[in-house]
């Protein structure tokens, strides 16, 4: 009794704590009706919740609503409470879970250096329990997160090592999707360091474990990660929307809903607007149908973007006003984020002061909080807009701040880019020292990029090749599946002929009427199975694997092979019961057969001396004569 008031006491009072992280959150949020219905009913089911693992799935939920409209020091609170009930559980299973699959450990991507921070804690966190319960898996799992952290601090020799050791971590275990997740992670730090051909070895590689493990989950991921190199690195929009294209048919077949939206949000960066609208609107109704927050918002966060290079600036802030969680995004990312987000709607609509206003107010925040990848496409944008103005040498200090981010981060398009501008702009003022150098930079680097540029046609070649041997083995493959299904086909042909033929033979005899039932039955039961199993595939064919509709068909086959299996059985049984065979049997019995070709051995002597005589009689007579 104590301990059951001890537990509802730690319930409630976990509950309170929440209730207060949340009011908190409320009275800072821009959009506290829209938190309020969805926030608060999540937090409505925690309270009826009647289990720990119930509370921490609700806690968990919870925490990707805030990961998702970027309110992470709501989320981060609820990952703790998260991480104390689980704990508190005893169970490992939960524990991992709240460990590895909370957002704050998922949460990897463009960010302030304060998250990236807070995202490493996670990750270590999860990293340190895992190696001191010898969860090598899990340790593998983590050490492939913390390789993609590096990855987008710039730092890609750690990230390698750290992706190369994450994967023979995993390979020292049997689990098959921590193998198959380092793997891509591995490919992903050869695709950012520009190997290209080691990249796509990787995944595929990866690819061939989640097909020989038939585990379509997995190889949708694997199909998503080959469809960004070829889209990112290749500009091979055709091929990349191909490998998307499987993946979304697997999902739906599988009816992997969460899945899909990540498909039609991925084709909705391959197509033109037009037809990119309409797969980020599905993404948006499916994800809205689900309750999926993160895969609403970025595709709303997609099409936002769409929309603002299309449109006039007018629609792309209506469009903001009207998706407010996407608003609350853009304003919880860091400081001056939303400022940014509407110097980009102004400059690219044809207002450059407008735009210029709300860069200058964010350039120093963007300077200090945030990572160099975000830093490059800020002052990216900047200079875009700068180029505008009368006054071209004021383009200089930020032409020069996106050389230095586009060169942390060996973005070599922009490095050439903003040393033009600078080898321009410097030689116009007189500076020519500072235009020389510029110049320099500007040609190094294009050679750079040529070079990279047949080095990536060359990968293109070898991986068209290798994508080929691929094709051949698996043809192959294929080729001895069909050679020994179709012996395994022909064996049971012939298991059930024999049976058959073992059936009738067994009724020329005099046997019990419950042998001849019992083998009529199983004669009968090996036919129907194996009509049954031709008619499988086709079945799965035509309903592409839905089970309500294979559960109908299958209902619908066996109302009529039932009464048939019963019909045929009792007319089998009543033949092989009758003396029809029996007769048959006694008339094809070997003592009858031996009559008929059998001669004794008297019968032959006497038709030799008969024989004899026939041949000696007319000799005699002449003699005589």
């Amino acid at each position: 009794m104590s301990y059951r008031k001890n537990k509802i006491t730690y319930i409630n009072r976990h509950y309170c704590v929440l209730v207060c992280w949340l009011l908190f959150s409320f009275f800072y949020s821009s959009n506290l009706n829209a938190q309020l219905s969805i926030a608060l009913k999540i937090t409505n089911d925690y309270h009826k919740a009647t289990s720990d693992s119930q509370r921490i799935l609700i806690l968990e939920k919870l925490a990707n609503y805030y990961f998702a409209i970027k309110d992470e020091t709501v989320g981060d609170s609820i990952i703790k409470i998260q991480q104390m009930l689980a704990f508190e559980s005893g169970k490992p299973s939960w524990i991992y879970r709240s460990l590895f699959g909370n957002p704050g450990f998922n949460a990897t991507g463009k960010t302030t250096k304060i998250r990236s921070l807070k995202t490493t804690e996670y990750v270590q966190m999860a990293l340190d329990y895992a190696k001191t319960n010898g969860k090598k898996d899990y340790e593998a799992i983590a050490l492939a997160k913390m390789a993609q952290l590096q990855v987008f601090e710039g730092q890609f020799d750690d990230a390698l090592n750290t992706a190369q050791y994450s994967f023979t971590t995993a390979m020292n275990t049997d689990n098959d999707s921590a193998i198959v997740l380092c793997q891509i992670q591995l490919g992903d730090v050869y695709l950012q360091k520009g190997n290209l051909l080691m990249a796509f070895k990787s995944y595929s590689v990866a690819l061939d474990i989640a097909n020989n493990h038939q585990n379509e989950n997995l190889k949708s991921i694997v199909l998503h990660a080959i469809a960004l190199m070829y889209k990112n690195k290749l500009d091979e929009y055709g091929i990349s929307k191909d490998y998307v294209f499987q993946s979304l048919e697997l999902n739906k077949k599988n009816n992997n809903y969460k899945c899909c939206i990540k498909d039609y949000i991925a084709l909705g960066k391959l197509f033109n607007y037009e037809i990119a609208r309409n797969y980020l609107l599905k993404a948006e109704d499916l994800a809205t149908q689900i309750n999926d927050y993160a895969g609403k918002i970025e595709a709303q966060r997609i099409l936002f973007f769409y929309i603002l290079l299309q449109e006039k600036p007018e629609i792309s802030l209506s469009y903001l006003e009207s998706h407010p969680e996407l608003k609350n995004v853009f304003l919880n990312t860091g400081p001056h984020y939303f400022d940014q987000i509407k110097a980009i709607i102004y400059s690219y609509s044809g207002y450059p002061d407008s735009a210029l206003y709300y860069f200058k107010i964010s350039e120093n925040a963007f300077k200090t909080y945030y990572d160099p990848i975000t830093k490059k496409d800020f002052f990216l944008e900047y200079t875009i807009s700068m180029l505008k103005q009368k006054d071209s040498s004021l383009i200089i200090p930020y032409a020069e701040q996106l050389y230095t981010y586009s060169k942390e981060v060996a973005d070599y398009k922009n490095m050439i880019y903003s040393s033009d501008i600078l080898q321009r702009v410097y030689g116009a003022k007189g500076d020519f020292k500072n235009a020389f150098f510029y110049s320099t930079q500007r040609n190094r680097y294009k050679d750079t990029l040529e070079l990279l540029s047949r080095d990536k046609e060359l990968a293109l070649l070898e991986i068209d090749n290798v994508n080929k041997r691929r094709k051949a083995d698996e043809e192959q493959k294929i080729i001895e599946s069909r050679r020994r299904y179709n012996l395994q086909y022909l064996l049971i042909t012939v298991i059930i002929a024999t049976a058959f033929i073992l059936l009738i033979l067994i009724g020329m005899f005099k046997v019990s009427r419950l042998t001849i039932r019992t083998m009529g039955f199983l004669s009968l039961i090996f036919l129907f199975e194996f009509i049954i199993l031709l008619l499988d595939n086709w079945i799965h064919v035509i309903t592409h694997g839905e089970p309500w509709k294979v559960w109908l068909i299958k209902i619908a086959i066996i109302s009529v092979m039932l009464p048939m299996h019963h019909t045929f059985e009792d007319k089998l049984v009543h033949y092989l019961l009758s003396k029809k065979l029996i007769r048959i049997r006694s008339r094809l019995s070997f003592s009858n057969l031996s009559k008929l070709f059998k001669r004794t051995p008297s019968s032959d002597k006497k038709e030799e001396r008969l024989s004899s005589n026939f041949k000696t009689e007319p000799q005699n007579l002449l003699v005589n004569h």
